[in-house]
């Protein structure tokens, strides 16, 4: 059991973030914007960009329930396992939440501008990457920790002496209330350490380079016109 559900977490966290933001990489040659007014054409485009960090969490919360409640439910219950479908419902959801809480308070998504450039008087291009904390480099060794954690602290808690007498209880039908119970437990552990495995882990990787955005004065302030 704590294989499948470790399978299920790297698939989670691996696939949340697949397509949500399309790569552009074109060269330009325009004058770089100076002085305090490139702080203030960035500030003006980090509050533009607001909404966007925000739809982009939407859409990775919509793969990543998509992912959970559908492609990898087999792998978080074996078809032999004797558990009712509400049961099974209830777990999933217990699971999506807590994956959708760690992987909101720890993307840490942020929009790294490189260069400001004017187009003309009135516009001006912002060249940036979108970053997110390193996921690959935060699960890096937590397997080894999850097993760990499942020989040691989940048998303790559920008071089984091994993982077989578990295995042998849920191929039995009847005591649901039990089967939850251990499920409760796994879920538990597995997402306190997907949660300090993020938490502890500083390094980002670029989603996505080069992206551009045309940025208008409009009496003396800076509104995002369009991308590019």
């Amino acid at each position: 059991m704590k294989k499948l559900l470790f399978v299920l977490m790297l698939a989670v966290m691996g696939n949340a973030l697949a397509g949500t933001v399309v790569q552009k990489n074109r060269n330009t040659s325009m004058n770089m914007v100076s002085g305090s007014e490139k702080s203030k054409i960035e500030n003006a485009f980090q509050k533009e960009m607001k909404d966007i960090k925000e739809m982009i969490e939407d859409q990775t919360l919509a793969e990543v329930k998509k992912n959970t409640f559908s492609n990898n439910a087999d792998l978080l219950f074996n078809k032999d396992y004797k558990i009712s479908d509400l049961n099974k419902k209830k777990i999933l959801e217990k699971f999506f939440e807590g994956c959708s809480d760690i992987y909101l308070k720890n993307m840490k998504l942020r929009f790294a501008v490189k260069e400001i450039k004017y187009i003309d008087k009135k516009n001006v291009e912002v060249v940036y990457d979108l970053k997110m904390k390193d996921f690959d480099k935060a699960l890096d060794g937590i397997e080894k920790k999850f097993e760990e954690n499942v020989r040691i602290n989940v048998l303790k808690k559920l008071g089984y002496k091994n993982e077989d007498e578990i295995e042998a209880l849920m191929l039995k039908n009847g005591n649901e209330s039990e089967k939850m119970r251990i499920y409760d437990i796994m879920v538990d552990e597995i997402l306190n350490i997907m949660r300090k495995a993020l938490e502890n882990v500083n390094l980002e990787t670029v989603v996505s380079e080069n992206e551009k955005a045309v940025l208008t004065e409009t009496n003396g302030h800076w509104e995002l016109s369009h991308f590019k």
